[in-house]
């Protein structure tokens, strides 16, 4: 029996998060297709998992085949000779799909049926929060319905094949067959997927989830320099893909994404590695930085310029100290290759905010820009996005001098009066010199080093939240619901009370978890609701022993697709004491609005935590 799209899983020792993965598959909106999921060896009961969840559901198959890894290439190619349709998904066996994914990925080929692939956005999974995932914000910045890596040439930044449906024919023709034993493996024929593509299909959306997992994960193996490595390697058989092409803007954000994403990672990690592997992955990054245009390495953010620049020019010793002492500002260059070409590079920092009822006020500071008769700029499309931005509002300063400058963001500023307050927004903030230069609000080292040895609780008082995501000043505009409100000790139990509005997770289901970033750590709890709009959940003994001075999340269960959950808000940040025998518990506002749940640190050990934290950089930059 053929079905719309066929969905290949390669398995290997994921009995974590296996059952929520194919949850999230039965969930979907769109129900005509199949899954091929292969236990590619796996030691642990990946398998049974499987099968046990999707007993009864013939669309689903569970294959088994002894190892081909390393790499998923070896899972994948297991599955092709299994699928029933001519379209066809790859998906990782960690990851989940948000309910609406397959049925918008299928009509984008009902509307184009000369399609040879659609790519949608992505989202990172912690936990059960969806954040932004940066590369992909990049690499989708608007929907298309049909276009080509050359006119859409930021597609360059979307090497991951799990986001993708592809037409058979030209899978078989341009892939083939993934391949084997080999990380990173996807690079290579990804890039070219893109460049071969006579018609994509581009979903801004954020429907495919990425898990963010530990150091059991390839893509965040801390010590080990061998996917590095692999990973270099298959960015220079990509590369000359694109050179192939002959086309230089190509190349160009080819070039851009490599350095900008998967060198600066490769970059941090020198001061972490042990020393025997320290030498050659520096001298690996070298010979990739060096096949670079110059140009393109000096229009990098002044920290990552400077590190590249070492990297470069000196032995492995002296450059991986110049890490050290910049890691605070190796952050992803959010500009595109065209801009920072163009405009080079200006830095604004944030010194301090206040939040009330009303709206947002924050000052900032710069040693680049003249600050006097500057304006803030709040906008719905990113600053790097390669068309028109939409500029919501503009707004002078409260007060201006040549380095220093306060904004005052009022709520009408921003928010219509038809707002939802249950979806949250986020907006871009910049601010525009008396010259018409812009350029985004970053976070300052002090202010970074302050709230971490001496965080403050931030309120979430009205519908305008500013934070901090990867070290760029942001504006959330409303608040997650339910609500927070007041907390209290009850005996062993903590006893939570808040408002909620009608959900539509809630109109028959209504119960919630404490969700930390393994699926397995979960711990659901009763929530009890009253007419009027309130709700009471009650955490026993058992769930706060998972709690610790790291952040654990409030979600709302959503009964249709458990990998995904929605967060709690929180009306003010909560203190909890609980004696004088007992850590303090807290309930704040997280980045992005979410109530997480954690113990209280004193400035003491938060103090002992940063230097733990820097002294096990010390090896790095010790006497060699």
């Amino acid at each position: 029996m053929s079905s719309s799209i066929s969905i290949i899983i390669p398995t290997f020792d994921v009995a974590d998060y296996i059952e929520p993965c194919i949850k999230s598959l039965q969930a979907q909106t769109f129900a005509d297709f199949d899954v091929v999921i292969v236990n590619d060896g796996s030691t642990d009961d990946s398998a049974d998992l499987a099968r046990q969840t999707t007993a009864g559901d013939d669309r689903f198959t569970v294959i088994d085949q002894e190892n081909r890894g390393p790499g998923p290439g070896g899972g994948r190619n297991g599955g092709l000779q299994h699928t029933r349709s001519n379209r066809l998904m790859f998906m990782d066996s960690d990851d989940a799909l948000d309910p609406l994914a397959l049925e918008q990925l299928v009509q984008a080929f009902d509307r184009e049926p000369d399609l040879d692939m659609a790519t949608t956005s992505a989202g990172r999974l912690l936990g059960g929060i969806v954040r932004p995932s940066h590369l992909h914000d990049v690499s989708h910045p608007r929907a298309e319905q049909s276009t080509t890596a050359g006119a859409s040439p930021w597609l360059m930044f979307d090497s991951t094949p799990w986001n993708k449906v592809f037409r058979r024919e030209f899978f078989d023709e341009v892939v083939g067959r993934w391949p084997e034993q080999q990380l990173y493996e996807d690079i290579a024929p990804m890039t070219a997927a893109i460049l071969e593509a006579q018609a994509i299909a581009v979903l801004t959306e954020r429907h495919y989830l990425w898990r963010v997992r530990g150091a059991g994960s390839i893509t965040n193996a801390q010590t080990n320099i061998r996917g590095d490595l692999a990973q270099l390697d298959q960015l220079a058989v990509a590369r000359s893909k694109v050179i192939r092409s002959n086309k230089d803007e190509l190349l160009q954000w080819f070039d851009w994404k490599s350095i900008t994403q998967d060198l600066l990672w490769m970059t941090r990690k020198l001061m972490a590695i042990p020393r025997e592997g320290r030498a050659q992955l520096h001298s690996a990054i070298r010979v990739a930085l060096q096949q670079v245009d110059p140009a393109l390495v000096a229009a990098t953010l002044p920290a990552v310029r400077r590190c590249h620049q070492a990297i470069l020019d000196q032995p492995h010793n002296r450059s991986t100290r110049q890490v050290v002492q910049r890691r605070v500002s190796l952050l992803q260059d959010r500009r595109t290759p065209e801009q920072a070409l163009a405009s080079g590079f200006h830095h604004i920092t944030l010194r301090r905010q206040k939040q009330d009822v009303d709206g947002v006020t924050f000052s900032v500071s710069s040693r680049t820009m003249d600050l006097r008769r500057a304006k803030l700029r709040v906008s719905a499309s990113p600053p790097w996005a390669p068309f028109p931005p939409e500029h919501l509002a503009t707004l002078p300063a409260q007060r201006s001098l040549r380095n220093i400058a306060s904004f005052r963001i009022n709520v009408s500023d921003v928010v219509p009066v038809s707002f939802d307050d249950q979806d949250i927004e986020q907006y871009y903030i910049e601010i525009v010199d008396h010259a018409g230069v812009s350029t985004e609000i970053t976070r300052s080292i002090a202010d970074a080093v302050r709230r971490r040895v001496f965080p403050t609780a931030t309120a979430s008082v009205g519908p305008l939240t500013v934070f901090v995501d990867d070290g760029r000043v942001r504006l959330a505009v409303g608040t997650p619901t339910p609500t927070i409100e007041s907390a209290r000790v009850l005996g062993d139990s903590l006893l939570i009370s808040g408002t909620h509005r009608s959900h539509a997770d809630a109109a028959d289901h209504f119960a919630a978890a404490l969700t930390p970033t393994r699926p397995d750590e979960r711990v659901d709890i009763p929530v009890t609701t009253t007419g009027n709009g309130r709700f009471c959940l009650e955490l026993p003994s058992n769930a706060l022993a998972l709690l610790s001075t790291e952040p654990t999340w409030i979600s709302l269960l959503s009964p249709a697709n458990p990998a995904i959950a929605t967060p709690f808000g929180v009306a003010a940040s909560l203190r909890i004491d609980r004696g004088p025998s007992s850590q303090a518990l807290r309930i704040e506002s997280g980045l992005f609005g979410e109530a997480a749940l954690m113990l209280e640190s004193t400035s003491s050990s938060r103090a002992r935590t940063l230097t733990n934290e820097l002294r096990s950089y010390l090896p790095a930059v010790g006497r060699e």
